[in-house]
């Protein structure tokens, strides 16, 4: 009934976990097993399958499994404040973590893909917007870093690479909007600015 040489040597010293969610309400201990630290889970429904291993030769720990998020609560390292009502779906495989979410700021649709190469440390975000507020696109650290002012809606998508283990990143991206106003000059249908 009991293994009496579970702790004989250390290929026995190994342990897995796996959680099954349905409908659990997240709090933000809950958000301590996914290993994204930019990424911070504060509140909504959790359903999904989470699984913990140790790699004993690499000595750390597996995170696999697949979650879903419904009218979730969140903060991102590069935004200020939190967002909510995102309903997102995380895939943890050993090779890569995707996350696709979407959610409204200002009512206004927002869809979010990141994709993580763990072994490699590269990430992938994929951002775009269909006529936010700009009061709401200026709390991205990326723009609120330049102090750069603006009223009026914002449609549009940025592409961000990051290395990190290198430092470096690129962006890219598109907007366009049917009138902004910037340093109290109005410009209507402006139109895929790179």
């Amino acid at each position: 009934m009991f293994d009496t040489m579970k702790n004989s040597d250390k290929r026995r010293k190994e342990f897995r976990l796996n959680f099954s969610f349905g409908n659990i309400g997240i709090r933000e201990e809950l958000g301590q097993y996914v290993p994204l630290d930019m990424i911070k889970v504060k509140g909504g429904i959790l359903n999904g399958v989470l699984k913990l291993s140790e790699n004993k030769v690499k000595k750390k720990m597996n995170v696999l499994g697949n979650l879903k998020i419904k009218n979730g609560k969140l903060s991102y390292v590069d935004f200020d404040g939190d967002i909510e009502n995102v309903n997102a779906v995380i895939d943890l495989k050993k090779e890569k973590i995707t996350v696709k979410a979407d959610t409204k700021l200002s009512e206004q649709p927002v869809s979010l893909a990141l994709d993580y190469l763990p072994e490699k440390n590269k990430l992938n975000l994929k951002l775009n917007a269909n006529n936010v507020p700009f009061e709401e696109i200026a709390r991205y650290k990326v723009i609120k870093d330049t102090k750069f002012t603006a009223t009026g809606g914002i449609t549009g998508n940025l592409n961000v690479n990051v290395d990190i283990k290198g430092k470096k990143a690129t962006l890219d991206g598109k907007f366009s909007s049917d009138n902004i106003t910037i340093s109290n000059y109005n410009f209507q249908n402006v139109k895929k600015l790179q």
